[in-house]
């Protein structure tokens, strides 16, 4: 199947492309598991350096971002937005670790983005965009041949800490001595080549302990179950620290008056600020019968209504209620007659 094929047809996923061509698979005589399928397919673009979504395949967004107290998933069209949040974003690869580290995320302004095993492309196209635009950039992985091959696979700017030698000592904790608390049999085994020739040719794995991993594995649960929450994070602080002593945070507080979580009223004085919100009382006031009606309305069509065309519908249908309201119209007159003293403009453009 041509890429002016695939670019020209509305998104499907890679599971529906496999479905689609299992027939032609089969009247070729082509025989390959839908997993392999998928392996084979991202390797093709990979080399040809074409991402999947640029194929209209939709590949799912297994990461997450987790920042300030909301999780956004990791997609094509959000990585630009995602990619300003946080002055630092930590790339963790577990399930559940961002969940029991976001407390002191939210603390010190950091972004979390939970993989959930290996990078996603979108994944790694934030990695890359959150980097260019200012943000300090850390990979965290367990300590075992998966953790060194995301790795290997992410920019050589990130900080890559993971539950080596180092990171025990730093708890005070020993690979050996606390084998029985920390150490687990190694998974993914097949990968002991490619990592032994990453710690020959790439500096960053220098000092990984390829005969301990080809048996064994650290988990970052782990660690953090040993030393709690609290000293876990002061060692990733450290270590943000150690490799970046400096952070914008412009990227994590909003200046006052384009804070989306605060009230406008606020930035203004008394006076102001209390005929705003008794105005904004009033209006609530006002609109309550009206729009219980709407919903009640809307709760029971026959068949289906133009969602755009009904809200700009149900927008004039409250905008006249509230016109009429004996107390707005008072309220108008009054600001009318001050914006006339101070000439401002009032006119409806």
């Amino acid at each position: 199947m041509s890429s002016e094929l695939l670019t020209n047809q509305k998104p499907i996923s890679i599971d529906t492309l496999w479905y689609n061509l299992l027939g032609l698979m089969e009247r070729l005589g082509i025989k390959v598991k839908r997993e392999s399928f998928k392996a084979r397919l991202k390797k093709i673009c990979d080399k040809a350096g074409i991402r999947r979504d640029q194929l209209n395949l939709i590949t799912g967004a297994r990461a997450e971002q987790y920042f300030n107290g909301s999780w956004s998933s990791v997609s094509f069209d959000k990585i630009e937005e995602l990619s300003a949040k946080g002055t630092d974003i930590l790339f963790i690869e577990k399930v559940g670790i961002p969940d029991e580290l976001k407390e002191f995320a939210d603390k010190w302004g950091i972004a979390m983005v939970n993989s959930r095993g290996y990078l996603t492309e979108f994944a790694h196209d934030l990695m890359v965009s959150a980097s260019n635009s200012g943000a300090n950039i850390m990979i965290m992985t367990d300590y075992d041949l998966s953790g060194v091959n995301l790795a290997s696979k992410c920019s050589e700017d990130a900080i890559w800490i993971t539950m080596d030698d180092e990171t025990l000592a730093y708890f005070n904790l020993d690979k050996e001595r606390d084998a029985h608390k920390l150490v687990v049999e190694a998974t993914n085994t097949k990968l002991v080549d490619s990592v032994t020739s990453l710690k020959n040719e790439d500096i960053r794995f220098s000092n990984i302990d390829v005969e301990f991993l080809s048996t064994k594995r650290i988990e970052i649960n782990a660690v953090l179950a040993e030393v709690g929450d609290v000293r876990f994070w002061e060692f990733v602080m450290y270590k943000l620290k150690e490799v970046y002593p400096k952070r914008n945070y412009n990227r994590a507080i909003e200046l006052p008056s384009q804070d989306p979580d605060a009230d406008e009223t606020d930035l203004y004085p008394p006076a102001i600020k209390s005929l705003f919100l008794h105005v904004r009382k009033v209006r609530d006031t006002t609109v309550e019968t009206t729009e219980k009606e709407i919903a009640e309305e809307q709760k029971e069509i026959d068949g289906f209504l133009e969602v755009e065309k009904r809200k700009e519908e149900n927008v004039e249908r409250v905008k006249t209620v509230v016109a009429e309201n004996e107390d707005v119209k008072k309220i108008e007159d009054a600001v009318s007659k001050l914006c006339q003293e101070l000439g401002i403009d009032i006119s409806d453009d």
